[in-house]
């Protein structure tokens, strides 16, 4: 995994920001402080040690709370992470929640390098099964909804694309991915606004629900 990971390294450092639950943003518009060394790799160790502050959160296993309070990132792509992160920093307020931007803004995190080695850290944390504390009652319209409007980029089974860097979303928590879709419709989800605001505006609540609930229960792949 660790030489897999470091083959990826150059690949995923050249300009990523703007990824959420899929869609990225190109090379030429890429924030600055996102270029570096493509002969670097990543440090592994750093990356761990980096994560104690995620695991805050995220848990020491990267699966997020039982309650969807944070999401599961265990095994999550690497560009996917970096991305995230930069999109977190307030100088472009892609992303809005006080924890992360504070998280985004530490001096631990201020070098690209650095970055990179928690995001590929994480990538190689085993995927595991969350909860799925949705209601259950319309998880066949979910799939349904999921199979209609988003199999298209994120797959037929919800597990992304790494080379896209669109993210995976099977067995995500239930809760996070109906407050981010939400999120996305009331406009809180800046890097979310140009592929997914208007096909979540065309979804009821109740459609989100569901479409959010079938995906917390997909097996992790």
């Amino acid at each position: 995994m660790i030489t897999k990971v470091r083959r990826l390294l150059p690949m995923a450092l050249v300009a990523l920001a703007g990824v959420a639950l899929g869609g990225a943003r190109s090379a030429d518009s890429a924030p600055p402080d996102m270029h570096m060394n493509q002969h670097a790799e990543p440090q592994l160790e750093a990356g761990q040690q980096i994560f104690v502050t995620c695991a805050r959160c995220h848990g020491g296993d990267g699966l997020g709370p039982s309650d969807g309070a944070a999401p599961a990132i265990a095994g999550q792509f690497p560009k996917v992470i970096i991305s995230e992160l930069v999109d977190f920093r307030p100088r472009y307020a892609n992303r809005q929640d006080p924890r992360m931007e504070h998280i985004a803004s530490l001096h631990l995190l201020s070098q690209p390098h650095e970055i990179a080695e928690v995001a590929y850290f994480v990538s190689t944390l085993p995927r595991g099964r969350v909860p799925a504390d949705g209601p259950g009652d319309r998880v066949a319209e979910g799939q349904s909804l999921y199979q209609a409007q988003c199999v298209g980029c994120h797959g037929a089974h919800a597990g992304g694309n790494q080379q896209r860097a669109v993210p995976w979303l099977n067995s995500q928590h239930y809760e996070y991915l109906r407050r981010e879709m939400s999120y996305t419709v009331e406009h809180r989800r800046p890097n979310m606004e140009k592929d997914h605001a208007t096909l979540f505006q065309k979804l009821t609540p109740n459609e989100i629900d569901a479409t959010a609930d079938y995906l917390s229960r997909l097996p992790p792949r």
